[in-house]
């Protein structure tokens, strides 16, 4: 596994687990890359979870993980049918 790739779980991991959201600042701060370097591993993210079913958005200098549009029309929201 190459060093970009492993900060790329790593990153991922982190954007997964906080309960706030992160700013690209603040990852880059993290793990001790420039801006410009933690925006192409985001780009990178972004381009192999465009077709899975969590994506990764960029607001604000925020970084979150959502759901992906593409799926949204097979999720039936509804009220859970209770066993009771």
């Amino acid at each position: 596994m190459g060093k970009i790739e492993n900060i790329e779980n790593k990153m991922e991991t982190l954007i997964f687990l906080s309960k706030e959201p992160l700013t690209v600042e603040e990852l880059a701060k993290f793990y001790g890359l420039s801006l410009d370097e933690t925006q192409e591993i985001l780009s990178m993210l972004k381009e192999k979870r465009k077709e899975s079913g969590i994506n990764i958005r960029i607001e604000n200098g925020a970084v979150f993980l959502v759901s992906n549009p593409l799926y949204l029309s097979l999720i039936h929201i509804s009220e859970p049918t209770r066993p009771y």
